[in-house]
């Protein structure tokens, strides 16, 4: 072989290993690329799929969560259809609602709007703090009302009723604190006028209790909000979902979705221990509390018990009422970024009509 044959050949070998290098090269390029567009898929699909149930909590039923539409004939379909209606309105086209209606009685969901959707609750946390107290501490846990110095996004504008002082003889003892009672009062004494009259005061001394300490030097807010989380967690809820700032709904840090609210509320239905002490201190619409004035000369009278709540810009309502098929319903409506609270409070009067008709 001649010298010039030889390089010729020792050349077309180099070339033909580079070119295989670069084919090589390009390829284990091309790996990482469709790795991160198949990664990004199976991560973004639980946002847009998947409800925010955990769990199914003690049900035999597949889904709670899942909306079955119903045939026109049957007293369902007809529900809704109705509040169909009521969600196509102008109303939403500048304002936000969340709405979810429960079939306690054959305990599946009939109705949901934005369901998960996280909304400040004002004083429908409340609710949160209630359903919790009976749940930790029970009906005959006795504590004398005491509330430090308010703090994380307290804001003063809530209509309902304001700061309240719990009785004659509540007084300030320091500065760290802002009314104290002196006489001990039971979980049950306490609920009626929190849950009827909204007030503050009692919701955020009830909240400091959660942890059980009789020594509220020893006790964080972090500690009152982890054991109503723990108690959201019970419904089968991701409680890192929410935030719990207070016990009365006063802090504008406050955020749960009407489903938290609604599992709640089927989890204190289905203890009847909890909803025996619930039920009774809820407003009552047209006879008691902040429902008095509200739904008059309606099915819904004497039929809703609910709580409710009013800071600016919400309106929310959350509790139970009885159809006029005989089933039992638990609900919760709520309306953020609207003008006037009256807005709100007109619109879920009409949802609670035909929650009842």
């Amino acid at each position: 072989m001649t010298t010039r044959k030889y390089f010729s050949l020792i050349l077309a070998l180099f070339l033909m290993v580079s070119c295989h290098t670069r084919r090589q090269v390009q390829n284990v390029q091309d790996v990482p690329s469709q790795s991160v567009v198949v990664q990004h898929t199976i991560d973004t699909r639980p946002l847009s799929i998947e409800p925010d149930t955990l769990a199914i909590y003690t049900s035999s039923r597949a889904n709670i969560n899942k909306v079955t539409r119903r045939e026109a004939s049957t007293w369902q379909g007809a529900l809704q259809a109705r509040l169909d209606s009521l969600t196509s309105i102008d109303l939403f086209e500048t304002t936000l609602l969340g709405l979810c209606v429960f079939d306690l009685t054959d305990d599946c969901m009939l109705y949901a709007v934005n369901s998960n959707q996280r909304i400040r609750p004002a004083s429908n946390q409340k609710l949160v703090t209630a359903i919790s107290a009976l749940d930790i501490l029970g009906t005959n846990y006795r504590y004398t009302p005491t509330l430090l110095q308010p703090g994380w996004g307290w804001c003063w504008d809530d209509e309902e009723t304001g700061i309240t002082e719990f009785d004659a003889g509540g007084k300030r003892y320091n500065a760290d604190t802002l009314y104290c009672e002196s006489r001990e009062w039971t979980l049950g004494e306490v609920l009626v006028p929190m849950m009827k009259k909204s007030d503050n005061m009692l919701a955020e001394s009830l909240f400091w209790q959660l942890p059980g300490k009789k020594n509220l030097s020893e006790v964080k807010r972090k500690d009152c909000s982890a054991k109503a989380e723990g108690v959201i967690r019970k419904t089968g809820l991701n409680p890192s979902n929410y935030v719990i700032a207070d016990g009365s709904g006063v802090s504008l840090y406050n955020y749960i979705s009407p489903n938290a609210l609604l599992m709640l509320l089927r989890h204190a239905y289905r203890n009847k221990r909890i909803f025996d002490a619930l039920y009774p201190a809820l407003p009552i619409a047209g006879v008691d509390g902040t429902l008095s004035k509200r739904m008059t000369g309606t099915p819904a009278e004497n039929n809703v018990h609910a709580k409710t709540g009013t800071v600016t810009g919400v309106s929310t309502l959350s509790g139970y009422c009885t159809h006029s098929s005989g089933h039992t319903l638990a609900f919760s409506i709520m309306n953020q970024g609207i003008s006037k609270a009256a807005v709100g409070r007109d619109y879920q009067d009409k949802v609670c009509v035909v929650l009842t008709e």
